[in-house]
């Protein structure tokens, strides 16, 4: 058995969060999503440890308050 893997998406934009989910999906790994909506959000539940540190990271590099680059 496959061990789950975590995979936080760091996106504004909705459809490319949905697309990315169900690319995953269809590879039949077992993964865990956690979501936010820019770089701000993303820190702070990576700080507050609100989620677990992720094994994979899909960031955005355009996104408001801080940026992917950021």
């Amino acid at each position: 058995m496959t061990e789950r893997k975590t995979l936080f998406i760091i996106d504004d934009d909705e459809d490319d969060k949905l697309f990315l989910h169900e690319a995953m999906h269809d590879l039949n790994i077992p993964i865990d999503y956690y979501y936010a909506n820019n770089g701000e959000a993303a820190l702070k539940l990576l700080r507050e440890e609100e989620i677990p540190v992720p094994d994979f990271i899909f960031l955005d590099l355009n996104m408001p308050k801080l940026n992917g680059k950021e």
